[in-house]
């Protein structure tokens, strides 16, 4: 029973470990790319048009 303890206490602490580690990877590896898809998104500019009006604007509901 005492090796079956330390087998089960031994893989949760590796789990816990790879899991510390791998969000630590996730972290540094997502935020830059995040920052630069922003800036990417901000400078689009040049998009500017009217929508169509909705139906209820203009009182046709079925067009």
């Amino acid at each position: 029973m005492n090796l079956f303890r330390n087998v089960v206490f031994i893989a949760a602490i590796a789990g816990l470990v790879a899991g510390v580690v791998l969000a630590c990877l996730q972290s540094y590896a997502t935020v830059p790319l995040i920052l630069k898809a922003e800036v990417y998104e901000q400078a689009g500019g040049g998009h500017h048009h009217d929508h169509a009006a909705a139906p209820a604007e203009t009182g046709n509901a079925m067009s």
